[in-house]
Formats: structure tokens, C-alpha cells, sequence
């Protein structure tokens, strides 16, 4: 089983397991992770989704041509690091904190002007 990891906030149902259970899991998941190794080195690239929703545009200014725009990205991608069989822990979702969420990979995205 691998974990699609998708940044944001959103609610998931989580099944019903024991806290004890998804701590172990946590635990042994982040033991021997590094966070600045993109998933499956030297093995594949890692196939990053991306969605742009443009929130906002505003201070359009036609004679310097200049806007400001709010946007919402999301980024997705699989990191098979994070995963785990679902015969040893009877947990199938696993959702991340903030600081479980500071510790995994993420794509160095960037925009050009």
C-alpha cells in the first residue's frame, strides 16, 4: 500500500483503530525517512500533480501592466516511503498533522514571471 500524499486541509474519514496502533504506525513510517530524498531516487521520476484555482485578481493596472492574483495550488504525488501493509496495522488512513506534514517531501515548485 502506498500513501498519496496530498497537502492541505481537508477531513477524512478515518476508520476505527486503536491510537496506540497509529502512533506505532507513525513511528516506524518516519523512523528512516528523509525528507530531502524525493521519493523513489535514482529508481523513477516522481509524477507531481499540480491544480491552480485562480481566487482573485485585482490592481490591474493596464498602463504598467501589472496584476495581482490570489490563487489556491495543490500539489499531489505517490511517495511509496510513507506507506505500509495493511495485514500488519489495521489502519488504512493516516492523516498527517502539521508536524508530520513538516517532515515529509515536497516538490521545489517555482514560477517564472
Amino acid at each position: 500500500l502506498s500513501l498519496l500524499v496530498c497537502l492541505g486541509h481537508h477531513s477524512v474519514l478515518v476508520s476505527c483503530f486503536s491510537g496506540t496502533e497509529l502512533a506505532s504506525l507513525k513511528t516506524d513510517v518516519f523512523h528512516d525517512y528523509d525528507q530531502t530524498v524525493r521519493p523513489a531516487y535514482n529508481i523513477t521520476p516522481v509524477i507531481v500533480g499540480v491544480e491552480m484555482f485562480i481566487l482573485d485578481i485585482s490592481e490591474l493596472d493596464t498602463v504598467e501592466m501589472e496584476f495581482k492574483v490570489d490563487v489556491f495550488l495543490r500539489q499531489f504525488w505517490e511517495d511509496d516511503r510513507l506507506g505500509w501493509e495493511l495485514e500488519e496495522y489495521q489502519v488504512d488512513k493516516m492523516v498527517l498533522g502539521k508536524e508530520e506534514e513538516a517532515m515529509v517531501w515536497r516538490p521545489d515548485t517555482f514560477f517564472f514571471q
